[in-house]
């Protein structure tokens, strides 16, 4: 067609339909090489971060598993070691317990030895004291029987006008050099009446002295 028209203009145009590859679409030669897209950031800076993060994460796992570890240990340590104390409370408060009744029981014992010895001390003290007021009253008794004797003796002798026959014992000092160096019938009669007077005396006296002793020693009924 180009030709033909070519031809009709009469122009001394030379048109050759060799070269007809304008209009072509060529297919891809094999032999022609691709030429790669450049990346945005080089691949050594690549494998620094990847290595960077990936030890990051290595790093956040193992301290997640060094810290389950810890917790499981500590668990296991506080369980034990509750356990343990709760043992050892137990045994501290069973011999706690066997000490303070050791210590009370041996309280008692001590109590009750004091005690008895104290009661044993009572006891000797009464019989003592027992004794000693049997002794005292069996001496005012004997005294009350001397002096009711002498006294009967003094009335017999004053009322016969018979000679007196008094032990010298039963009389007081000052009557026994009365008594000797008496020689008339009124010194006698006045010496006989002082000596009857002072044995009245004696008499109530001893009388009241046997009574204190009686109401101060009474016996306890055991």
């Amino acid at each position: 067609m180009l030709s033909g028209v070519a031809a009709g203009y009469g122009g001394g145009i030379d048109v050759s339909d060799a070269d007809s590859y304008y209009n072509e679409i060529l297919e891809d030669d094999p032999s022609e090489a691709v030429t790669p897209t450049a990346a945005p950031c080089a691949s050594k800076d690549l494998s620094r971060w990847d290595k960077l993060f990936t030890m990051l994460e290595d790093s956040h796992m193992r301290q997640n598993m060094l810290l389950q570890h810890v917790d499981d240990m500590v668990r296991v340590e506080l369980r034990s070691l509750r356990d343990e104390m709760r043992h050892l409370s137990t045994e501290n408060r069973r011999a706690c317990t066997r000490a303070l009744e050791g210590i009370c029981t041996d309280l008692a014992e001590k109590i009750s030895r004091g005690f008895e010895h104290t009661q044993r001390q009572l006891r000797e003290a009464e019989e003592r004291c027992q004794t000693q007021h049997n002794t005292t009253l069996h001496l005012l008794q004997e005294i009350q029987r001397t002096q009711a004797t002498c006294l009967a003796k003094l009335e017999s002798g004053y009322g016969g006008g018979t000679t007196l026959q008094v032990p010298m014992k039963a009389l007081p000092t000052h009557l026994k050099e009365q008594h000797a160096t008496s020689a008339g019938g009124a010194k006698m009669e006045m010496t006989l009446l002082a000596i009857a007077s002072d044995l009245q005396r004696v008499q109530a006296q001893l009388a009241d002295l046997q009574r204190s002793f009686a109401t101060r020693y009474i016996p306890s009924g055991r």
